[in-house]
């Protein structure tokens, strides 16, 4: 498929979102109604800077889901950095806001529109933080594939950039999709070839220890040692360390400590969630996670009834937002209440069926160890 018929498909989708039919999106163009149908699925006319941006108008869509910035102009030989790096500061910053950006396909373009210019250390830079982006989107549609091809392409990148805090970022991200989808020795492998110079931000030191606790807890290892490491340096972290794609804050932190004892059912639990559950309300992925985690909490201390109402939070969060792997903690937190007494009850097994439906809705298959969980 051709770059612009990819434009096409995109185009389609966010006018049936819209209710338009063709004939109105052709008037509004001024254009016929068969001319929008090729444009569709052919990418007809797509080569157009002209016609896209009337359809970023029309539609409502993002200038960066179909392939352009602000005073970009695609037929020059050289971008200039600056205008990349805000394009993708605007993507990302979309995508974290819960905004559309297309998903994996938006990345898929960008990508492609910026291997079209003169190559620098500066655009491949860019060109790796896209690939990390696209991981991230990829992740969050439970996507292996692509979140195989964004992870190569990023660490191939890298290798050539020598540059140790996109290496660490990259790979922290690689690690949490192994463990998102329940393959933590692998996980563990990979968070551990993470090289960590002095000049690492704290942010990203903070991240890679708490990421290699969390695989380690996962693995019934001891992990103690990590995570008090990540902790420390990241009550010391402030704005400074911030590098974009890891934010320093103290909330976060313990998230992640909460999900290294929730796996070794430690009752640290408890004082990790605590602190954690003072996250920013903008952050539904986390706060919807750390819903499942209470829940998990709640079971530990024998309160079923308290675990059934914070899956049903963390369910309406995490379909809310289409986070797939947050979906596959709550169902394997929802396995754990129904063999439970209390999961003989009405409401149990209504919560179990609300689950299934969303995982139906999603065509979510769950990875083998989920029900191998304690």
């Amino acid at each position: 498929m051709s770059r612009y018929e990819e434009l096409g498909r995109i185009i389609k989708k966010r006018r049936l979102e819209l209710k338009y039919t063709q004939g109105e999106v052709a008037h509004m163009l001024g254009v016929s109604r068969p001319y929008v149908a090729r444009m569709e699925t052919e990418g007809y006319g797509l080569d157009s800077v002209y016609t896209r941006r009337q359809l970023i108008t029309i539609l409502g869509l993002s200038p960066v889901l179909l392939g352009l910035a602000p005073d970009d102009k695609p037929t020059a030989r050289y971008i200039d950095v600056e205008v990349a790096r805000h394009t993708l500061h605007v993507h990302r910053e979309a995508y974290f806001s819960g905004g559309n950006v297309g998903g994996v396909e938006g990345v898929r373009l960008m990508i492609g529109h910026l291997q079209e210019f003169q190559q620098n250390k500066e655009i491949q830079e860019v060109l790796a933080q896209y690939g990390m982006l696209g991981l991230d989107i990829a992740r969050e549609a439970y996507d292996w594939q692509a979140i195989r091809e964004f992870s190569d392409l990023s660490l191939t990148i890298i290798k050539d950039l020598h540059n140790p805090l996109l290496e660490a970022t990259c790979r922290i991200r690689l690690a949490d999709a192994y463990y998102e989808h329940y393959k933590f020795q692998e996980a563990n492998q990979i968070i551990s070839q993470v090289k960590l110079p002095d000049t690492l931000p704290r942010a990203a030191l903070s991240s890679v220890y708490l990421c290699i606790a969390r695989t380690a807890a996962a693995e019934k290892k001891n992990y103690w040692n990590a995570l008090d490491k990540g902790l420390t340096i990241a009550r010391k972290a402030n704005d400074k360390d911030d590098t974009g794609w890891i934010k320093p804050t103290v909330e976060f932190a313990h998230l992640q400590a909460a999900q290294a004892h929730a796996h070794a059912r430690d009752p640290e639990l408890h004082d990790a969630l605590d602190i954690a559950m003072h996250t920013d309300a903008r952050y539904t992925r986390r706060l919807a996670i750390l819903d499942t985690l209470a829940a998990r909490a709640a079971l530990l201390d024998k309160q079923p009834e308290l675990a059934a109402g914070a899956l049903e939070a963390a369910l309406q969060k995490a379909v809310s937002i289409r986070s797939m792997p947050t979906l596959v903690f709550i169902a394997e937190i929802v396995h754990a209440l129904s063999l439970t007494s209390y999961g003989r009850t009405i409401e149990a097994k209504k919560l179990k069926l609300q689950c299934d439906a969303a995982l139906e809705q999603f065509h979510l298959t769950l990875p083998a160890g989920v029900f191998k969980q304690p």
